[in-house]
């Protein structure tokens, strides 16, 4: 018995130093914490009541692997478990707004929902963009007639949005950059707790100037320059923060000023459940989860104060869709079809 015990030991150490493509003690030791936090709920100044929210999750267009893969057959769109699970963990379901189905369909649905969060993708197209701007100018309306709908962009959400915002495309507002798949701080344009994003945590925000505890996977960003006085990004938008990239400075994140508009540039869902093989350079440290997961707590805070009731949730659910695997970055997936 003994002798069983002590190999099974040594399997299992092998299967430590060796699982798949990971080396999990390296990884372990690259982001191990010097600095331990002490952890703390954040503060809402309003406290979301709405015990049932529905967020919708905009699905981008299939990534170039995908669409060559047959399991993907029928599928035109697809929205990472990771942004589904960053909803969910914070008390809130999704449903999913596809761009290759109906517009007037789609757009009818915000009118019911608790709020719109736009993931990252890499793969766009003008159809696609159409799509975001009749989704955030739906929103918008919302907010202008007087209830509240809020909106979080991630990664390329956060371009999509300035997108909009500016009235301009990529190639003439965004600038190319080489540093990517890497942990950055940020640096705050004012102190961190001045805006709403990250008033929840009061001076605790400030851990993200002193640790790299945000995840940036882009090609392109936005120089806080292109916020010039009377235009509209700088009318409707303010900057919260920045990265360094390129020996320059990019946004990081933004506030609508008036609307309860949010953007961050880096991947908040990465450190807490993504863990494929090719994103060994997220941190995965308690830190890197905590202050990533509060993102998702903040906008589903913001989206409990809306008092919609969707009653197709139970048919619409993200859940409900066809899920992959895939072997890229994205990990599994949910995928959705053209018009029905």
């Amino acid at each position: 018995m003994l002798a069983l015990i002590t190999v099974g030991v040594i399997l299992a150490q092998a299967m430590i130093v060796d699982c798949g493509k990971f080396n999990l003690e390296v990884l372990a030791k690259k982001f191990t914490q010097t600095n331990q936090v002490n952890y703390v709920s954040p503060t809402f100044s309003t406290v979301g009541t709405n015990g049932y929210a529905v967020i919708a999750v905009v699905a981008p267009p299939l990534e170039a692997s995908q669409i060559s893969d047959a399991r993907f057959a029928g599928q035109t769109t697809y929205i990472m478990q990771s942004y589904i699970n960053f909803i969910e963990g914070a008390g809130a379901r999704t449903v999913p707004l596809v761009y290759t189905q109906d517009l007037n369909s789609e757009l009818a649905k915000l009118a019911d929902l608790n709020g719109v969060l736009i993931p990252g993708n890499s793969n766009s197209n003008p159809d696609y963009e159409k799509f975001v701007k009749a989704v955030l100018d739906r929103a918008k309306q919302i907010c202008d007639a007087g209830k509240f709908l809020p909106v979080l962009g991630i990664a390329e959400g956060l371009t999509q949005i300035a997108q909009w915002a500016a009235n301009k495309d990529a190639s003439t507002l965004l600038t190319p950059i080489t540093e990517s798949d890497s942990m950055k701080s940020l640096t705050f344009v004012n102190s961190g707790n001045t805006y709403k994003m990250f008033q929840g945590l009061g001076d605790k925000a400030l851990i993200y100037q002193q640790s790299p505890l945000t995840y940036f996977d882009v090609k392109r960003a936005l120089l806080p320059a292109k916020f010039t006085s009377g235009s509209n990004l700088n009318t409707l938008f303010r900057v919260t923060s920045t990265f360094s990239a390129n020996g320059q400075q990019f946004v990081a994140s933004l506030e609508g000023k008036s609307l309860p508009f949010f953007a961050v540039q880096f991947n908040v869902d990465r450190p807490q459940y993504l863990f494929t093989p090719q994103s060994t350079r997220v941190d995965h440290s308690y830190n890197a989860i905590y202050y990533n997961r509060f993102f998702a707590d903040q906008f589903v805070n913001y989206c409990r104060r809306n008092k919609n009731v969707y009653d197709n949730a139970g048919v619409e659910l993200t859940e409900n869709f066809k899920k992959v695997f895939t072997s890229g970055k994205e990990g599994l997936v949910y995928t959705f079809p053209q018009i029905q």
